[in-house]
């Protein structure tokens, strides 16, 4: 994995390190070789010399080979050769024992560079599908945190493939016009190359983590002062928390306990007592900022208050780790008039966004702010 974000010395010096600027890329010789064969004509050659090698008693060559077998027959396009080669490949990855992300190099570089295929070949998706259920869901092998974030987005990318999502109308629905994604990142996850962040709009307007840095963000773009009242639904069982006038909560796995922290200063776990007998699929949350006072409340019950400091983060949006899949919808934002100023307004996360007029109502409402990023 290439450095995330790299320093424009490191790409300057090193080019060929990079396959873009940004970094956070899977590069292997194994792409190079495939691209020069095709480019040369020379695909069907490197398959003979590839199936000429006799079996090994080592079970991660035993890999390799299946590996580069499927990849080279994918680019050839015999469909029949390919499947074989994935089931195959499949098989040992079942088989195999694993400790490293170097471990399992041969499988990551199959459905790394062989997604495109998966609606000709569904074996490449099952194999997605088999890495992430068996390895990554179970944090398996640990001590891998950004091969296991590879593979999520990886995952999701095939879920939304196999919807009839094409790659274009995947990168149209990673862009926002009233949202900014940021990442907290440190020098661990950007050294080891962990993915870039992306969050996606889905057709029903909803926000969704498809991979990252330790600690994601996507911000209203406008900042939130004075008195206001945030309302949405949040992913249940630790995939998402939504920060709100300087700190962020979320439900925990455990029904008993939440998550909060700071952005800069970590995070921690408060008691709920009681604790819920049941959360559903998604989570009904809401903020609510009165006279340097917030309250957080999750499924209408409140969980924390706290005084604000006079000048507190003026910043609102859903929070997720590396490989969560953090969602958000149905989100409404009102601020609130105070002394006859009108100090904000109302903002419902729709399909669409309305120009930015107030109304002489209390709240007084202006508009919303949609997900679709389309302007009216």
């Amino acid at each position: 994995f290439t450095p995330t974000d790299p320093s424009p010395l490191a790409v300057s010096l090193e080019p060929r390190r990079f396959a873009s600027p940004r970094g956070g890329e899977l590069v292997s010789p194994v792409f190079d070789l495939l691209d020069a064969a095709a480019e040369t004509g020379k695909l069907d050659e490197l398959h003979a010399r590839i199936a000429a090698v006799p079996d090994s008693g080592d079970e991660h060559q035993r890999r390799a080979k299946a590996a580069l077998l499927a990849l080279v027959n994918l680019e050839i396009g015999d469909v029949q050769a390919a499947t074989s080669a994935c089931e195959a490949l499949q098989q040992l990855v079942l088989q195999a024992t694993t400790a490293t992300a170097a471990d399992m190099w041969p499988e990551t570089l199959a459905i790394q560079r062989g997604l495109q295929y998966f609606q000709r070949v569904p074996a490449v998706g099952d194999l997605v599908n088999s890495l992430y259920s068996r390895r990554t869901r179970r944090s398996f092998p640990a001590g891998c945190e950004n091969w296991h974030a590879r593979i999520t987005f990886l995952m999701e990318r095939y879920r939304r493939l196999s919807a009839g999502v094409t790659d274009e109308e995947l990168e149209a629905r990673t862009h926002f016009e009233h949202w900014v994604s940021v990442q907290r990142v440190s020098a661990r996850p950007r050294g080891d190359g962990f993915p870039h962040t992306v969050w996606l709009r889905n057709e029903n307007d909803e926000a969704h983590h498809l991979s990252g840095h330790h600690e994601d963000y996507l911000f209203f773009r406008s900042p939130l002062r004075g008195d206001f009242e945030i309302v949405g639904d949040i992913g249940p069982d630790a995939t998402t928390q939504l920060f709100a006038a300087g700190r962020y909560f979320g439900p925990r796995w455990r029904h008993e306990e939440f998550e909060t922290g700071l952005f800069r200063q970590g995070h921690w776990m408060e008691t709920i007592s009681p604790p819920f007998a049941h959360l559903d699929p998604w989570i009904r949350f809401r903020a609510v900022v009165r006279d340097h006072v917030r309250t957080i409340y999750i499924n209408g019950r409140p969980m924390h208050t706290e005084e604000l400091p006079e000048h507190h983060e003026p910043w609102f949006g859903p929070r997720a780790w590396s490989r969560a899949v953090a969602r958000l919808r149905n989100v409404q934002i009102e601020l609130f008039e105070k002394h006859g100023v009108l100090v904000l307004t109302s903002l419902r996360i729709t399909g669409r966004s309305t120009s930015l007029l107030p109304s002489t109502r209390t709240p007084r409402s202006f508009g919303g702010a949609g997900f679709s990023g389309a302007s009216g």
